[in-house]
């Protein structure tokens, strides 16, 4: 998707302004010109002038030497690309092939657009792709920007580059034609052809937002400022959004501003209309004089050179390059007095009845805070990359400050000047806030940066310290007494694994730290699914104690860390961290988020806060956020703009920091809940979930949190309302109950009871599951714990799903403080049994200092012990939706079963299944005409056959709305899908 580049001024504190570049999504179809810009150059090849020779576009150069021999032919084509026109095509002999345009003048106060057609045809290790290259007035190269590069294409395809604004110093631009190999082996066939190219001028937006009193001349005079920090405000604090734009060329417009939520919902907005310029002028573009020193040839060489030139020729006059253009300004102070993430998008388009200009567009983002810091022993971290970083250090610590967390990975990238960080580590140790220093020493001393991908620390510090200590030496000196952490070589240096040197390389490397301070920690970068590394020591010439076990002998790093990529689901985090548990290593993993160009917003915020919360429960010592700034994947924009998963970060990690872990809470209609406590207080997480609302007593005070800081209190409602009837018999009880919403992110709970929320973690049935036999009691023990810091006495009613019956369901007992009550309990189930996890309801009135009444859930499992019975339903071609059933003998004896599937309004289907011991037995029902069932409930009940074991579960169909879907997509929806 293109987008718009502008200039974005934004503000982190109450006088601190940025200028940060503001993007925009395109919004218009890639094979139309893009709208709003003024064309400057166009081609379609079409035409046959004198100039042509031997098939060649005149005006156009053609680069010749190392990778791009002449025998690669190269010339025009009568292949015509959409809209018309000839084309200009390659056909490759190994080698590559590349051409640029005249040259094109160029203004800096405006942005340039190029689009352009290509075909492929045969292309297997080559590329084909366009180019904007932008040059100075003595035609050096400043920038290039290209555009996706393609091997294979169906048929014309058009690509796009930019809009992008020309950088300091351009006078030109030209457009550049690309077939090159992608790797070491080249194509000796195939062709590309490219046509139908456009380059258009876009006008400039800049937006601006400060601090309201901040004057704007204060501004703009701390430069360093302007192009350093990033878009976090706090609240109460009155924002400034000015609007500055440039090139306009309508006879009038509009400027219209707005302020949207990240819901999309529009908040405020400003219009204000502006006159176009007086005068038009069409100037023609004199031509340069070349440079004796620059690399470009003179035109009538350019086709032919031998030399390695490769950029073109002095430009041809152009009509309309310097025509006049308008600028306007605006400022606005919008209402900005709650906190969450906010858009401004700024568009001009033209009132009168030209086409030129008629809609523009910028787009930024800024985010509103609470000032808060993170707990002061927070697990939760930055890891930044020595490749995208682009604040400075000043700006940068300002950023680490309000960002919800405790510790920073900062890469040391060779001999770079020691002050700023010496600033940048006394700016986070104010605010308490760890750094821990990356080191990846360059084995031959040098003023290159150290961080070439191809050296593995490994290699670099296994080699004498004379070679290695130079390089890190400078911040060991100024620093060594201050930082206690230091990681050898960066997060995906994956040397170590493997190394048999291991323990030796680190222990001698970690002695020539202690030099400088005194017992520092050494962290080193381990592969995600590697085993831990560990060393065994004897102590005696025999290699065993007197206990005759070997000793083992602590490892000379704290700390490993590890990359968990975007693939690595929550289920398997958590068992990585689960069997990688060590009493003397601490795991820091470094999460890296789902890129934003391949999913959808919430699909990205869930992704991320669910594997933080996983990486929390599961024990990690250190959770890390991998490359904060990566353009795709981080929390802050390239623009220094925040993205979506800044403000979802630091909620989680100002929620879950420096928090232990003590177990679930389970909620009326089987969905559970997280439990954290920390400095007395219990917290809680509500897990993502499909849309629904629950309620439970946790508390009178108990507040919701979304991912974006915004809290409201848990409403209350009435005793029983949102309890299901299908899964908990409604009891009348003077339980107070909040409702909590869930939908499909995670929220927290704060303000929790300790004393009752505590109780209901407290409250455990054993076993936690039965067998699948009606009308026969099945034991079952309930314990629970007194929580309250005095004697009680109090009674219990307990309450199964519709017709259980659970003998004595009403209980009194007394406890003093901390003392345990447990009592053994029958429960039988009936003939209908529903399997699966079903809910047993405890109603507590409980009299301590006053009445406590509220009702704990528990689940219970009813399933058919060694079987596993799992069934799904599918609408296949034919419009049949079919019933997939499976039945799994875990046990060591066969067993026979009658399964029957009950549909509404249709006959039943019976069959009897006999299942091996070790072996998967699948049936299928048909049932026709599926859409009609769609929204309904089918019942699957399995008896066995000579044994007491019965089974019933409902199977939910797709939805009604899947129907209407059917005619122009395939509908293949599992239903709920059972093990028992």
């Amino acid at each position: 998707m293109a987008s718009l580049t502008a200039l974005l001024l934004l503000v982190v504190g109450a006088a601190v302004p940025v200028t940060i570049p503001a993007t925009v999504p395109a919004t218009v179809p890639a094979d139309a010109p893009f709208p709003g810009a003024t064309q400057v150059y166009a081609t379609t090849f079409d035409a046959a002038t004198e100039e042509e020779l031997n098939g060649w576009p005149p005006g156009w150069t053609r680069r010749q030497g190392p990778g791009f021999p002449r025998y690669v032919r190269m010339k025009l084509d009568e292949c015509a690309p959409p809209g018309g026109g000839r084309c200009l095509r390659v056909d490759l002999n190994g080698g590559g092939a590349m051409a640029y345009s005249p040259l094109v003048p160029v203004k800096t106060d405006v942005e340039y657009v190029l689009e352009g057609c290509i075909q492929t045809l045969g292309l297997k290790y080559d590329r084909a792709y366009l180019s904007l290259a932008f040059l100075d007035s003595k035609r050096n190269e400043l920038a290039t920007v290209p555009s996706k590069k393609i091997a294979t294409s169906d048929g014309w395809q058009r690509l796009r580059v930019g809009p992008i604004r020309p950088p300091a110093g351009a006078s030109s631009c030209t457009v550049g034609l690309h077939v090159e190999p992608a790797g070491r082996i080249e194509d000796i066939h195939g062709s590309a052809m490219f046509g139908n190219l456009w380059v258009g001028r876009l006008p400039r937006i800049v937006l601006t937002a400060r601090s309201a009193s901040a004057s704007r001349a204060e501004a703009k005079s701390d430069i360093s400022a302007l192009q350093s920090a990033a878009a976090v405000f706090t609240r109460g604090e009155a924002i400034e959004i000015s609007c500055d734009g440039t090139g306009f060329i309508a006879d009038s417009f509009e400027l219209r501003l707005r302020l949207e939520n990240r819901e999309g919902r529009l908040l405020a907005e400003h219009k204000q209309r502006f006159k176009g310029p007086e005068v038009a002028i069409a100037r023609e573009a004199a031509p340069l004089r070349l440079n004796p020193q620059s690399p470009i040839p003179s035109p009538p060489e350019a086709a032919t050179s031998s030399h390695d030139s490769h950029l073109p020729s002095p430009p041809a006059p152009l009509a309309n390059a310097g025509e006049g253009s308008a600028s306007a300004s605006v400022v606005w102070k919008p209402p900005l007095d709650e906190v969450g993430f906010y858009r401004v998008r700024a568009t001009v388009a033209s009132t009168d009845n030209s086409s030129r200009n008629k809609s523009i567009q910028a787009e930024s983002t800024l985010v509103v805070v609470e000032p808060q810091s993170a707990p002061h022993n927070s697990e939760f971290g930055w890891s930044l990359s020595p490749i995208n970083m682009p604040l400075q250090l000043v700006p940068l610590s300002d950023l680490i400050c309000c960002s919800g967390i405790r510790t920073v990975k900062y890469p040391f990238a060779g001999k770079p000047s020691i002050e700023p960080l010496i600033g940048f580590c006394d700016r986070l140790n104010r605010s308490d806030i760890g750094l821990i220093v990356v080191l990846r020493p360059d084995p031959v001393p040098s003023e290159k940066p150290i961080w070439p991908h191809d050296l593995l620390a490994a290699e670099a510090f296994a080699r004498d310290a004379k070679v290695w200590y130079p390089s890190v030496e400078p911040v060991l000196a100024r620093l060594g007494t201050q930082i206690r952490s230091w990681q050898l070589g960066d997060d995906l240096d994956l040397g170590w694994v493997g190394c048999r040197e291991l323990s030796e390389i680190v222990s001698h490397v970690k002695g020539e730290l202690d030099h400088v301070g005194q017992n520092l920690d050494v962290a080193i970068p381990w592969g995600f699914n590697a085993p831990l590394p560990y060393r065994v020591q004897p102590e005696n010439s025999s290699g065993l104690r007197r206990d005759k076990t070997p000793s083992v002998k602590p490892v000379p790093w704290r700390f490993l860390t590890s990359v968990c990529d975007s693939s690595v689901s929550e289920k398997e985090l958590a068992m990585r961290l689960d069997g990688s548990r060590s009493a003397d290593i601490a795991r820091w993993i470094a999460l890296e988020a789902l890129p934003q160009a391949e999913n959808l917003p919430d699909a990205r915020v869930a992704h991320l806060a669910g594997r933080m919360i996983a990486a929390k429960i599961h024990g990690a010592e250190g959770i890390y956020f991998a490359d904060p700034f990566e353009p795709q994947r981080g929390l802050i924009h390239p623009d220094r703009t925040p993205t979506d998963l800044f403000l979802p970060w630091r909620t989680t990690a100002l929620m879950l920091g420096g928090a232990n872990y003590i177990g679930e809470i389970d909620l009326p209609r089987g969905d559970s809940i997280h439990c954290f406590t920390r400095d007395g207080k219990n917290l809680a997480v509500v897990p993502a979930s499909s849309p629904t609302t629950e309620t439970i007593y946790l508390g009178p005070d108990v507040r919701q949190h979304d991912l974006w800081g915004r809290h409201q209190p848990c409403p209350a409602v009435t005793c029983g309302a949102g309890v299901s009837p299908a899964s908990v018999a409604a009891v009348e009880t003077p339980a107070p109950q909040l409702q909590i919403a869930i939908d499909g992110l995670p929220t927290f709970l704060t303000g929790l009871d300790p004393t009752i929320s505590n109780w209901h973690l407290a409250v455990h049935l054993s076993p936690d599951r039965v067998p699948s036999i009606p009308n026969t009691a099945s034991p079952v023990s309930l314990e629970f714990k007194n929580t309250f810091a005095k004697s009680i006495a109090g009674r219990v009613k307990i309450t199964g799903p519709q017709r259980w019956q659970v003998k004595s369901q009403s209980i009194e007992f007394r406890l003093a403080p901390g003392a345990t009550w447990k009592r053994g309990l029958e429960i039988v189930l009936p003939n209908d049994v529903v399997a699966g996890r079903q809910m047993v309801r405890f109603d507590f009135e409980i009299d301590a200092d006053q009445t406590y009444c509220f009702a704990v859930h528990r689940p219970l499992e009813v399933s058919l012990g060694d079987m596993l019975v799992e069934a799904k339903t599918h609408l296949n071609d034919h419009g049949d939706l079919e019933v997939h059933q499976t039945i799994l003998n875990r046990g060591k004896k066969p067993a026979s079963f009658r399964c029957d599937l009950l549909t509404p309004d249709r006959r039943r289907q019976s069959v009897e299944v006999r299942a091996v011991p070790s072996t998967l037995k699948e049936t299928v029902y048909l049932l026709p005409d599926g859409e009609e069932l769609f929204g309904k409930t089918l019942w699957l009940r399995a008896e066995e056959i000579n044994g007491p074991r019965v089974l019933n579960f409902r199977l939910e169909t797709p939805s009604p709305a899947d129907a209407k879907n059917r005619r122009t997509q395939k509908v293949e929806r599992s239903a709920d899908s059972i093990t028992l």
